[in-house]
């Protein structure tokens, strides 16, 4: 496989984790904030995503205070360059996808002020570059992983 499809593969891959992302959201911004997530600009352009200039994969997901409400879709694990996920101080609700402990590359991961419910994920500790994690203010349950010391 050549070196421009794999890229392009890639690419489709972090797009229909996207709109995977989007059809779980409720839009309740009266800017209309996930507007942008359509087919006439490429998602790198999107609000809130910012791209890696070479391969053109998601790095970064920034949506914090965007009165999104909804559930964070599993399909988040397929962004695997993602190195930030910020959705904090919006109204998900749901469960953390355990998911997220796909992302090798994820450093920051910021889900306060939210709704989100059930335990954290023991699948997050196979975030090897996680460096801050904050879940305040949402109504987890359980007890913190044993392994999240290091963080």
């Amino acid at each position: 496989m050549s070196f421009e499809i794999a890229i392009a593969l890639g690419n489709e891959t972090d797009k229909l984790a996207l709109l995977a992302l989007k059809d779980q959201l409720v839009d309740n911004s009266s800017s209309g904030i996930l507007s942008s997530w359509n087919a006439s600009l490429h998602f790198c352009e999107w609000q809130g995503v910012r791209c890696g200039r070479q391969h053109q994969r998601v790095i970064s997901l920034k949506l914090s205070s965007m009165k999104l409400g909804g559930s964070i879709s599993p399909s988040v694990g397929n962004l695997s360059f993602l190195r930030v996920a910020n959705l904090s101080d919006n109204r998900l609700h749901g469960n953390i996808p355990r998911e997220f402990g796909q992302l090798r590359r994820l450093r920051f991961l910021y889900l306060s002020h939210n709704k989100l419910q059930g335990s954290i994920p023991m699948e997050l500790s196979n975030c090897s570059n996680l460096q801050e994690i904050n879940f305040n203010h949402n109504s987890l349950s359980g007890k913190i992983p044993f392994n999240f010391g290091d963080i």
